[in-house]
């Protein structure tokens, strides 16, 4: 495919928006293209236009758009690219649960997807798919092909979206972020899974990423945005030789800074117990069917025991599926414990207390609902905190507390970019004044820059209003940063517990050991 001269431009209540200004570029039969670029930056609008799949106010012009396919195919208007979508081009989106189906099966999904030409046999397709979910890391595929996405983690719906978007060997995959939800080692799985389609298929893919290191790893050429423009077009080869904008410079740097970070400064704090949990039990319904005598039952969270004191940062590590999530609902009160108990000490948690910043921003959001009303709705719910009443300013405030514009504020979560629409979240949950914030996976979907932006954010915040948190990632680099405290998790169950600095010094547990040293 080659494209010159791409300008998208997007109407607003508040005036127009250049996303992207005179793009030119690209891809080769079967290689593999990184697109790189901060949140903002306009890598997804890019991405969506390929398969003509952008907002209905996108204002698109272009020069010229050539493919060659099975024929050089000169393009003269977008949607003469809609008849190419699923056999010839394909997408693997960011938020993989936004655009899996609630009641199907994942399994039934993917047979959806394989069966549409009705060329396979449905034995052979199933035998296909199950092959499919093996190569992607998973161990019991079987369970997978009979979940539902509800009963899956973030990042296994991720990896169920992947054999969806490939099952039928499209020649261009475009994947948006599609490895940010994920723990390290699934990342990897993933990665060379897309290694190998286009060695073995002639796969051409387009890789979306914020990680510029992510990329240089696992693509044979860069393009970098910023601001809706290209600023450079780098073999991954060459890149410590090539000349580089000052733009892509300080990426790079952004990237290891984190990494290298010795974390916040800590305030010392007086011991104040607030959170006892005891010997909790979470089961999933059924993964696999009603058998002939019982419903199978999926053990998620086995006894788990811990406290927490006031003002402290919890930090849950652990791969993905471990249990982390369950447990994060469960003390959320949105999902039910099968025993065991949980107990806040000496605080009595009225309405708002506690919040949760979900990891998947696209699901917290009414698609419907301007962002900024979304955050006078809390702040309205909660109004007996603010003495009765608010108003647009205490809004605007927390808009600044996360770092966005306040002209964001009159527009629809699917005029913002991922990182933008976590970071209304975070506003969400601060708007409610809770005790207690759950933070799962809140930062994985951001570019490095503003995620250290994020979480100095937190600390500094936390610090000011003594809140306690709960955070919880696949990524030890992000937990160091914010947590005095690490909880390891495993296959349900809580493997250690210590202190972040004896974590680093000391990784006598081999499952602890592998995850600090892959982040």
């Amino acid at each position: 495919m080659q494209v010159q001269g791409l300008t998208v431009r997007y109407e607003a209540d508040n005036g127009e928006r250049c996303a992207l200004r005179d793009v030119s570029f690209s891809i080769n039969r079967g290689e593999r293209l990184s697109i790189v670029g901060e949140t903002g930056s306009g890598k997804t609008t890019l991405g969506r236009m390929l398969l003509n799949i952008n907002d209905e106010k996108a204002i698109t012009s272009f020069e010229s758009i050539n493919i060659n396919y099975q024929q050089q195919l000169p393009i003269r208007s977008l949607s003469e690219l809609n008849p190419l979508r699923g056999n010839t081009f394909s997408m693997l989106f960011q938020e993989s649960t936004l655009y899996l189906n609630p009641v199907i099966k994942c399994g039934n999904q993917i047979l959806e997807a394989l069966m549409l030409d009705g060329v396979f046999d449905k034995k052979a397709a199933v035998q296909m798919i199950l092959e499919e979910l093996e190569k992607v890391g998973f161990s019991t595929p079987d369970r997978i092909y009979n979940s539902y996405p509800n009963q899956l983690s973030g990042g296994e719906c991720q990896r169920v979206m992947l054999v969806m978007a490939t099952i039928r060997n499209p020649s261009l995959l475009i994947a948006d972020e599609p490895t940010s939800s994920l723990d390290i080692a699934s990342k990897e799985i993933i990665l060379v899974y897309l290694q190998d389609l286009s060695i073995s298929k002639g796969m051409s893919i387009v890789l979306i990423s914020h990680d510029l290191s992510l990329a240089l790893g696992h693509s044979d050429r860069i393009l970098v945005m910023s601001k809706g423009e290209m600023v450079d077009a780098i073999d991954s080869a060459n890149f410590n030789s090539a000349e580089k904008s000052e733009y892509t410079q300080k990426l790079f740097l952004n990237s290891k800074k984190l990494a290298n970070s010795n974390g916040a400064a800590n305030q010392q704090k007086v011991e104040e117990p607030f959170l006892n949990v005891t010997n909790l039990n979470i089961y999933h319904a059924s993964s696999g069917g009603r058998t002939l005598f019982f419903n199978k039952k999926l053990h998620a969270l086995k006894n788990a025991t811990f406290s927490i004191q006031k003002g402290e940062t919890l930090g849950i590590l652990g791969e993905s599926g471990s249990g982390k999530s369950s447990l994060a609902w469960c003390l959320a009160g949105l999902l039910k414990n099968s025993s065991g108990s949980i107990e806040f000490i000496g605080n009595e948690m009225a309405k708002g207390d506690i919040q949760m910043v979900f990891q998947n921003p696209g699901l917290a959001l009414s698609p419907k609902q301007k962002v900024g009303k979304a955050v006078e709705e809390v702040l309205d719910a909660n109004k007996l905190k603010y003495n009765g009443s608010y108003n647009k300013d205490q809004a605007s405030a927390l808009f600044d507390m996360v770092n966005l514009d306040h002209d964001l504020m009159d527009r629809l979560p699917h005029h913002l970019s991922g990182g933008e629409k976590q970071r209304v979240c975070i506003a969400k949950a601060l708007a409610a004044k809770p005790q207690l914030i759950i933070f799962d996976e809140a930062v994985s979907s951001l570019d490095a820059s503003i995620k250290l932006e994020i979480l100095e954010l937190l600390v500094s915040l936390r610090n000011k209003l003594n809140l306690t948190y709960i955070f919880i990632s696949h990524d030890f680099s992000v937990i160091k940063f914010v947590a005095e405290r690490v909880m390891v998790m495993h296959q349900g169950e809580i493997i250690e517990q210590n202190s972040t600095q004896q974590i680093i010094n000391h990784q006598d547990n081999p499952v602890t050991s592998k995850l600090v040293l892959q982040s």
